[in-house]
């Protein structure tokens, strides 16, 4: 009997200890259910994504002097440290063929979105006779988003 009475004062504790439990507020860490939903809607930073520059060559064109003109921009959403623009006379027509003669400019530091022009002067080649590569970052001095399209390649020959 005393047995019974024993199961019974516990059992009737356990459920007077699972009714207190249940009416008790559940806690965490927000303060309210809008600031849960405001909190869900901000876009969440991606810390694998720096924000860098990015160096592209945008132009090769070609004076009447001979001389050949060379955009580069920074489309980067940093600013670029100064690095080195090359200009490549290719041996062959296409972008594979390898570099004959090569020369190299200095560009300043450029901001993002910012661009550059420099002008080459290749006498006493005639750019309408070769094909050529440009590459931006040439030493690989700025550290970019991108590090694969630094280069453009251009065989147009085209005289204005």
């Amino acid at each position: 009997m005393k047995m019974k009475a024993t199961v019974l004062a516990s059992v009737f504790l356990l459920g007077i200890f699972a009714l207190v439990s249940a009416q008790q507020p559940i806690r965490t860490s927000r303060t309210d259910a809008s600031s849960q939903q405001n909190a869900n809607r901000m876009p969440k930073p991606n810390p694998q994504t720096a924000v860098l520059a990015d160096l592209i060559v945008t132009e090769i064109s070609y004076d009447k002097t001979g001389a050949v003109l060379v955009q580069v921009m920074n489309q980067g959403n940093a600013n670029a440290k100064a690095s080195h623009l090359a200009l490549m006379i290719m041996k062959g027509n296409g972008p594979a063929s390898g570099h004959g003669k090569v020369w190299t400019v200095a560009v300043p530091a450029l901001k993002a979105h910012q661009s550059y022009s420099a002008t080459f002067n290749i006498s006493p080649f005639k750019f309408a006779d070769h094909a050529f590569t440009a590459r931006a970052d040439r030493s690989d001095e700025v550290k970019e988003s991108d590090e694969s399209n630094n280069d453009r390649f251009d065989n147009s020959r085209v005289i204005r």
